[in-house]
């Protein structure tokens, strides 16, 4: 390699050079890679975390941010289950399906945590019981109240996942959380 400079080039100046013998396309930056097949293969980011990549620590804060959030829809709750709100919460954490979604925000934009997945939850508490009608909540389930509440525009995209249920296996570990703290 032959590197041949005039003038003056400054200081902290870097050279990287790239040795590939064929490339179609060469995107340095690339965050997301596809292969022949179409498999897409999310390199991985700061923000992205999994069951396996999160520290006790990173896992502590991202904990705080969700009970942050989910906390924004307390004085919803029914005052017989406020107490009980944080202690679910916490409990819900700990299921190992939650667990090992929900420190992952995927695609979704401005959250450390899986945003969608919360909401679903969220729903789960709004739907809970035998015929999935009854209610944590004071007033009935709204999902454009709880989008106001949580995100401060009643339109965000939240508002369509806060309408969407969990699978049936997830909504059981969920009500059995509920069952053992609300005893219901």
């Amino acid at each position: 390699m032959d590197i041949n400079i005039t003038g003056n080039p400054g200081t902290g100046n870097s050279f990287t050079d790239i040795h590939i013998d064929h490339v179609e396309h060469y995107y340095p930056n690339a965050t997301n890679v596809t292969n022949n097949y179409g498999d897409s293969r999310r390199r991985h980011t700061e923000s992205s975390v999994t069951a396996e990549t999160a520290s006790p620590e990173l896992r502590a804060v991202q904990q705080k941010n969700i009970l942050d959030y989910v906390n924004k829809l307390l004085k919803d709750v029914k005052p017989q289950y406020q107490p009980h709100y944080a202690p679910i919460w916490r409990d819900i954490l700990t299921i190992p399906d939650v667990d090992a979604e929900i420190y992952n925000p995927g695609k979704q934009q401005g959250t450390t945590f899986n945003r969608s997945l919360v909401a679903n939850i969220i729903h789960a508490l709004g739907h809970h019981g035998e015929d999935g009608t009854q209610s944590i909540f004071v007033n009935p389930y709204n999902a454009a109240a709880f989008a106001e509440r949580l995100q401060g525009d009643k339109d965000h995209s939240v508002r369509s996942v806060l309408g969407q249920p969990l699978t049936r296996v997830l909504y059981n570990k969920v009500y059995e959380v509920l069952q053992k703290h609300l005893r219901i």
